[in-house]
């Protein structure tokens, strides 16, 4: 018996030990050593031996140098990566699966680095999981995202996110969104971007640059920049949807009609008085076209705010087969659209240049105070008057854009220019 007792205890204390070497495996931290190139699943590719695969595991990549790690057809779950130094590539036809317990995965770029997904992405779990993208430096994905498992949302919270993606599209979980936040960028490098009826929630101070492709998505909300638009269609979906920041470009507008709809005739849905695309600033459309699929009384589905004084600039209204209709704020009071006054060139070229300023600004001045801080001589006074001289710099730059002295206007732009050079030699 006493045998027996002290046999069972032992084979506890090993499943124990077992089970927390298990749990240590898959939350692992593992440093690719790899070189420029190998299999991702060869365990003397990481630090310690130890591939990074299972809930909260994080994969480090922060080779100077360029890197390309390949999961082959092979399927393997991590809850971070985390890559600095180079610019990095996970390439084959595998997956990478976002699992961390904080129900957020984690994609993680430092500053001057770059790392692209060629594989496929997906949540680990069917409920899902968020990707959320932080650092200055680029992440970008070329591959399908969320085809399997949707994601629910993914979080551009520090520099770029560039939607790349060569077929497919991304598959996020109805009620998830694209959030881009303050000084954050994301970038359409391709058509065909979300599907799932996704929302682009572009924060104060975020941008979302759709560098000329058009796409279909559910809505476009928030307070940030919307640029260089081909021809968005957005089909809403629930709502109200409220934008209050600028818009550029061309929008078409419809209500969702149901997968068997027909574009020409949506129909009176009980909820249709809520699927609408609210403009809650008076000059938000200044620069863009608005198109409209219905004619029908009373269906379209442009709205504006009734405390922005009644009166929007909007560039221009595309009517369907020319026939104007009245336009009304949520309360259903009319409002006056009217086309904005002409725009001087330099005026226009000035408000280009604000939001690539914001940008490569941004970019130069943390790469600057980087080095400041490494400087044998640092000291705390000297950053705080390097960030006081860069603000006023900024400053200086923003208000003379436009600046009526057109030699003054020539060296803020220039100004800018130098910034994007800086930014393109080393992005962030």
């Amino acid at each position: 018996m006493k045998t027996e007792r002290n046999e069972n205890g032992l084979r506890g204390i090993a499943l124990v030990v077992a089970a927390c070497l298990v749990g240590a495996s898959a939350a692992s931290d593992s440093l690719w050593v790899g070189g420029a190139s190998g299999d991702w699943g060869d365990a003397k590719n990481w630090s310690g031996g130890v591939v990074p695969n299972g809930a909260d595991a994080t994969a480090r990549i922060e080779s100077a140098s360029d890197v390309t790690i390949s999961v082959g057809d092979r399927t393997y779950t991590v809850g971070a990566i985390r890559a600095a130094g180079g610019r990095h590539a996970i390439v084959g036809s595998g997956y990478l699966n976002l699992n961390a317990s904080s129900g957020t995965g984690v994609v993680d770029v430092a500053e001057n680095a770059a790392l692209t997904a060629g594989c496929r992405l997906d949540a680990a779990v069917a409920r899902g999981a968020a990707l959320a993208k932080t650092g200055l430096g680029t992440f970008e994905v070329t591959n399908l995202v969320g085809r399997a498992r949707p994601l629910n949302g993914i979080d551009v919270r520090q520099g770029a996110f560039n939607f790349n993606e060569r077929r497919g599209g991304d598959h996020i979980n109805p009620g998830g969104r694209v959030t881009v936040r303050a000084g954050a960028t994301a970038n359409l490098l391709t058509a065909n971007l979300l599907v799932n009826d996704t929302v682009i929630d572009v924060k104060a101070g975020g941008t979302f640059d759709a560098n000329g492709k058009s796409d279909l998505i559910a809505a476009i909300v928030g307070e940030g920049l919307v640029t260089n638009s081909a021809n968005f269609r957005l089909t809403l979906k629930g709502g109200p949807h409220v934008f209050s920041g600028r818009f550029s470009g061309r929008v078409t507008l419809e209500r969702w009609k149901g997968h068997s709809g027909s574009l020409t005739d949506i129909g009176y849905e009980p909820d249709n008085a809520k699927r609408l695309w609210v403009v809650g600033t008076r000059d938000g459309l200044a620069d863009a076209t608005v198109a409209f699929v219905s004619d029908l009384p009373d269906d379209h589905p442009l709205s504006f705010s009734p405390n922005a004084g009644g009166v929007f600039d909007v560039g221009a209204i595309e009517f369907p087969r020319g026939k104007p209709f009245a336009l009304k704020d949520t309360a259903g009071n009319p409002v006056e659209v009217r086309s904005p006054p002409p725009v001087p060139e330099h005026v226009f070229r000035a408000r280009q240049l604000r939001a690539e300023c914001a940008r490569f600004n941004a970019a130069a001045a943390v790469r600057a105070l980087d080095d400041l801080s490494k400087n044998p001589a640092y000291d705390a006074a000297r950053h705080r008057a390097a960030v006081n001289a860069f603000a006023a710099r900024r400053d200086w730059v923003a208000a003379h854009l436009d600046d009526a002295d057109e030699a003054v206007r020539n060296e803020a732009a220039s100004l800018v220019e130098g910034y994007r050079a800086a930014f393109l030699a080393n992005p962030a």
